[in-house]
């Protein structure tokens, strides 16, 4: 068996990482000949494993554009040079012609939930390639249950959780006991309207009204359409002392910062994993989280939810903690004990086999 990997256009971190450990963790498969992976440079520099034979050129790297007229009208044919039997898509669809059998793996389901413009193009071809593939993969239940209404055919379809990077597995903040007098919050994402910073900032501003001495430190970049309705809530609200935007941080220089004793906060409105969330169970945070998307799945009885639509939902989940600390060791026990249930070995053994099922299947359409 010869597999081609389409993993052109993933750039977000979570796309990476899983892209990355799954080959990285890949373990001998006889049955599989040789694995083709065509991505950028810079992903393509994170795969450790010589068993993968990694591709690129300047069509892939140099813009969106020529990107997507590669795949259009090259992609294909390369496909067929390499004599691949089967495709795994990592973008959730494809736009080649090829006649190999294809599996596609859904780590994005805003395009089933929002309207933009953006979103109802990349909802047509994830509807298309739906209704085309053999296999599909997906990372949740919740997104499952989602994106399965959109499709027209009975399709194969597998749930393959993400893993955990090791590095994260830390005991150390299981015995520490929250400081009233200073609380510090950290949120790690990208800061985005569906990230939903905005209401987080307005429920920091209801507590700091209140009296509490709180802090935020959100992790992550930011976009550039949200920048300026960012900045403007911010200065609005008179904040900027206390939230500090972190930027962007290497997996090292994360892990430290989750081994500190603040509590971590996950006000996301939409998931279809959450790998952040899965990182923090696994360095035993006390984990405040909304009550929607993938997250309650991921995370179960092992934190405290809040509605992430209500500002006010979100402030009192924060208060009520600080106010009652009786149960906090236990929920970030009970999180570092579910988040060993999920490893990236586990990720990549599921999803090679899923691939070879699909492979060894005929089809009867």
């Amino acid at each position: 068996m010869i597999v081609g990997i389409d993993a052109i256009t993933i750039k977000s971190d979570g796309g990476v990482e899983h892209l990355t450990q799954i080959l990285n963790k890949l373990s001998n498969h006889n049955d599989i000949e040789k694995i083709f992976v065509w991505s950028n440079y810079e992903n393509l520099k994170k795969i450790d494993n010589k068993k993968i034979i990694k591709l690129t050129n300047k069509f892939i790297n140099f813009s969106n554009i020529t990107n997507f007229f590669w795949r259009l009208f090259a992609f294909g044919y390369e496909l067929r040079k390499k004599n691949c039997d089967i495709l795994l898509c990592c973008s959730g669809y494809f736009i080649s012609y090829s006649n190999c059998k294809k599996v596609l793996i859904f780590q994005n389901i805003l395009p089933f939930i929002q309207n933009d413009l953006k979103n109802k193009i990349l909802k047509i071809l994830y509807k298309f390639s739906l209704n085309k593939a053999n296999g599909v993969i997906f990372l949740s239940k919740n997104s499952e249950s989602i994106i399965t209404k959109n499709i027209k055919k009975n399709i194969i379809s597998k749930v393959i959780y993400h893993g955990v990077d090791e590095k994260y597995f830390n005991t150390e903040n299981q015995n520490k006991k929250l400081f009233k007098d200073k609380i510090k919050l950290i949120y790690v994402s990208t800061i985005c309207h569906y990230k939903n910073q905005i209401n987080l900032i307005k429920a920091l501003f209801i507590l700091i009204k209140k009296g509490y001495n709180i802090e935020l430190d959100l992790v992550g970049n930011i976009n550039l359409d949200f920048k300026k309705e960012f900045y403007t809530i911010l200065n609005t609200l008179s904040l900027n002392e206390k939230v500090k935007l972190v930027g962007q941080l290497q997996k090292d220089e994360l892990v430290k910062i989750l081994k500190k004793d603040h509590i971590k906060i996950f006000p996301s409105k939409f998931e279809t994993f959450g790998i952040s969330l899965l990182e923090s169970m696994a360095s035993s945070k006390l984990i405040l989280s909304s009550n929607t998307s993938a997250m309650p799945e991921i995370l179960d009885d092992a934190g405290l939810y809040f509605d992430p639509y209500v500002p006010e939902s979100i402030a009192d989940c924060i208060e009520n903690t600080i106010k009652n600390n009786t149960n906090h060791m236990a929920l970030k026990t009970k999180a570092y004990n579910k988040a060993k249930n999920y490893s990236w070995e586990k990720c990549s053994k599921e999803t090679f086999s899923f691939i070879k099922f699909i492979y060894e299947k005929n089809f009867n359409y």
